[in-house]
């Protein structure tokens, strides 16, 4: 009886000790549930494929931006979680490739050859970098580094704050590399 006594009490102890670990975790835990209809604009239509990529959630999930066509002009919109209709965002006409800051407060964008950003608080886009035109995908992490892909070529690297992009990766000839797009940063950082 007495191994039985210890053993229980023992038992009951670790619980506590895991239950008093378990309560911070589940303050942590969000219940919060977004849910996002998101039709065309009005005499629009979305593009997706090809040189478009489709929705982008924000990192901070209360936004989603993609590129739409209007009256024959493509331009990037945002959707807040808050409003009912998407808008469009000014000077980004011709845009293609849209992505998120971190900090989900600019929309970066490829448009004429130009790697572009615009601040969600205001103002116009600003120029980041030239590209080859041909770009694919794009990525934006947490040190303000770029990452975007270009067809046929490598990805490359740049400051948000604008500069001169550089490769950062190169093609294994024995595999018969020609292609490296669409990056991610995995863990945003």
């Amino acid at each position: 009886m007495p191994k039985l006594l210890v053993w229980s009490a023992g038992t009951a102890l670790l619980l506590a000790v895991a239950g008093i670990f378990a309560i911070p975790r589940q303050k942590q835990l969000s219940t919060d549930v977004i849910r996002y209809v998101v039709p065309p604009p009005d005499g629009g239509k979305f593009l997706f494929g090809g040189f478009q990529q489709g929705p982008v959630i924000s990192p901070d999930g209360r936004k989603i931006t993609f590129v739409a066509r209007v009256r024959g002009v493509e331009q990037v919109w945002v959707k807040f979680a808050e409003s009912l209709q998407a808008q469009a965002l000014p000077g980004t006409e011709g845009a293609y490739n849209a992505f998120w800051s971190p900090d989900s407060q600019n929309i970066a964008f490829m448009s004429g050859g130009v790697l572009k950003r615009v601040d969600l608080s205001g103002g116009l886009p600003r120029s980041i970098c030239e590209t080859d035109g041909s770009t694919r995908g794009g990525t934006w992490n947490r040190e303000d580094i770029i990452l975007f892909g270009s067809t046929p070529g490598p990805i490359y690297r740049v400051p948000a704050s604008g500069g001169t992009p550089q490769r950062v990766t190169s093609f294994d000839q024995k595999r018969q590399d020609l292609i490296h797009r669409w990056p991610f940063f995995s863990s945003r950082r």
